[in-house]
């Protein structure tokens, strides 16, 4: 995982900073991050039009123990109006073996710092 001490919070969209503070203090890496306020059509500005985070899987092997384990983290963390406001997919590609869990939904930004 990135330092948090080196890590630059202020880089991402205002309104997803807390929710990827709270996965950092959980002690997960994340590769993407965006409250979908900066999303345009055609742009790479923000990939998607909703609060997302995206956190990439060392062990593929191992995806959906980390994304149970990740879901109930996020449980803990949030009334369960704002949990049910969250969806959570974990994907794996064969032919490059990347794989990573996505989080999305208005209820990440609930999460409070």
């Amino acid at each position: 995982m990135t330092s948090t001490e080196e890590f630059d919070y202020e880089q991402l969209c205002p309104g997803i900073r807390n929710a990827v503070r709270w996965f950092h203090a959980w002690e997960w890496e994340t590769s993407d991050s965006g409250d979908g306020s900066r999303f345009k059509a055609g742009s790479f500005m923000c990939a998607l039009e909703v609060p997302m985070v995206v956190v990439p899987i060392k062990e593929c092997h191992f995806m959906c123990h980390d994304a149970n384990a990740l879901s109930q983290e996020l449980a803990r963390e949030m009334s369960p109006r704002d949990f049910d406001k969250v969806d959570i997919q974990a994907m794996y590609n064969p032919k490059d073996g990347v794989a990573f869990i996505l989080v999305t939904g208005d209820g990440l930004l609930k999460l409070k710092g």
